[in-house]
């Protein structure tokens, strides 16, 4: 697995955490704990500064392109080959007028022999200020930009609040909230008859039930509620009104 194809370490979960909680972890702690919302920069990324001669041999500054909160702790990696030459070993931020707000020294360089590539950390977790920055060092293409603020995390909030919102099935979407996806609402009917793979001794096969609140949709049980894409259908047809329910696909 090439390590620019994964999210590096930490840079996303961590702007989560204070700049003091993150003293006392190692560079692989830094580096393996946070791959779930870091910009994994591709090697080709687009060149800012004008020298091609570090994307062509695979290295990048990786950020965390949704931000960092001003209070949380900051960090970059700086992605190379194995067998890259040392590079420099101080960093700087620019704001979005090119100024520097800050100097800072990188991390020793460390292997994730996995990957056959090494990564030096940036810790910048002292600039606060609201803005727009990107962070350079010297021979490598400047990183992505990104932004330091209070919000830096509501797009992804709002996001996610969305797609529970749209994987609603007992539930009308109208287009004031839902625009192009507004829809009636799914499963109307409330009446529920037992498949003979879910019968029970007190539940027999073709029995009526009334399910209007049946939460949500683990392959084990019956949902009006939502039904998340990888869990597998338990009811059919949904257009009758009363529906086979199993405890697998039919």
């Amino acid at each position: 697995m090439h390590f620019h194809a994964v999210a590096y370490a930490r840079i996303g979960l961590v702007a989560l955490r204070q700049c003091s909680d993150h003293r006392g972890m190692n560079i692989f702690q830094t580096l393996l704990t946070g791959m779930v919302i870091a910009s994994p920069i591709a090697a080709c990324a687009a060149d800012t500064t004008g020298n091609q001669t570090a994307a062509a041999t695979g290295a990048a500054i990786h950020v965390n392109q949704l931000g960092y909160l001003p209070g949380s702790a900051k960090l970059a990696v700086l992605g190379l080959p194995q067998d890259a030459a040392p590079t420099a070993d101080r960093f700087t931020v620019e704001d979005a007028q090119g100024r520097q707000v800050l100097e800072g020294k990188l991390q020793a360089a460390a292997l994730w022999a996995p990957a056959g590539q090494q990564a030096r950390v940036a810790d910048f977790s002292s600039l606060r200020a609201p803005g727009t920055y990107r962070l350079k060092i010297d021979g490598q293409p400047a990183s992505d930009p990104f932004p330091i603020a209070a919000s830096a995390y509501r797009p992804v909030l709002e996001a996610s609040l969305k797609a529970f919102y749209f994987n609603r099935a007992s539930t009308a979407l109208p287009a004031q909230f839902a625009g192009p996806y507004a829809r009636a609402a799914g499963h109307p009917d409330t009446q529920v008859r037992i498949h003979p793979s879910a019968a029970s001794a007190t539940r027999p096969a073709d029995s009526v039930i009334s399910a209007p609140k049946a939460g949500t949709t683990p392959a084990t049980t019956t949902s009006t509620s939502s039904i998340p894409a990888s869990a597998p259908i338990p009811c059919w047809p949904p257009t009758s009104s009363t529906r086979h329910c199993s405890r697998r696909r039919p």
